[in-house]
């Protein structure tokens, strides 16, 4: 090869520096081709079986490798704080766009077994999830019988506060001058008429601050009026 001539010592580290120096050189303002001869490669065509299979390679870039879990580490540490564009975000979104998964792929991810996150993990996910809804940035919808409770509660002209964060939580509202929240349960997520075991927990940690606690059912709030509050 060209650039090894006369170096006997190409196989030590100043050697391949040198080498490297040489080729950086050779490449240097050179747009390279499939036709391009280069000096490192002169002579040795590739022929179109060895160029379709590297083409096929560049494409499936780590599908069907296995990654160390030091790899994966350092990809998880090398990309934390790095934000993508709005740019970035789109063009992903477009090249996904209306691609379909093999029946073979849904059946690997159907028996891929779940993660499972630690209590530190997990603790972490809930405040940064309760930090971005208390940010203003997300957008909450309100319920029928949210809406309904606003009505009646403005009615009486009760000052209140909506979705108010609270411990680890955000209620539906909270009436500062009774320290009193009151909890507007839908029928289905709520297991109507017994409620849920999160909701019991919920209700005796905020009681133990000194928070008086009113649950009312979705199908009861319809139907009730401002006077029977």
């Amino acid at each position: 090869m060209p650039f090894q001539k006369g170096h006997k010592d190409f196989r030590t580290p100043e050697g391949l520096k040198r080498m490297g120096e040489k080729m950086r050189l050779i490449l240097k303002g050179r747009k390279i081709t499939w036709d391009t001869p280069t000096s490192f490669k002169k002579g040795h065509a590739m022929s179109l079986e060895t160029r379709e299979k590297i083409s096929i390679n560049n494409g499936r870039g780590m599908l069907g490798k296995h990654q160390t879990e030091v790899s994966k580490e350092k990809n998880r540490l090398a990309h934390i704080g790095i934000k993508q564009s709005k740019e970035t975000i789109e063009k992903k979104r477009l090249a996904n766009l209306g691609q379909k998964r093999s029946p073979e792929f849904c059946l690997k991810m159907s028996l891929k077994k779940p993660t499972v996150h630690s209590l530190e993990a997990r603790q972490k996910m809930r405040n940064s999830r309760l930090n971005y809804m208390e940010s203003g940035k997300s957008i909450m919808y309100n319920t029928r019988p949210e809406l309904k409770m606003k009505d009646l509660l403005d009615k009486l002209g009760v000052e209140y506060v909506f979705q108010k964060r609270i411990l680890d939580y955000f209620v539906d509202f909270f009436i500062p001058s009774k320290n009193l929240i009151i909890e507007v349960d839908g029928n289905y997520w709520h297991n109507y008429p017994y409620g849920t075991e999160k909701d019991k927990i919920r209700d005796i940690r905020l009681k133990a601050e000194g928070y008086e606690v009113l649950r009312f059912w979705e199908s009861d709030i319809l139907k009730m009026e401002a006077i029977q509050i």
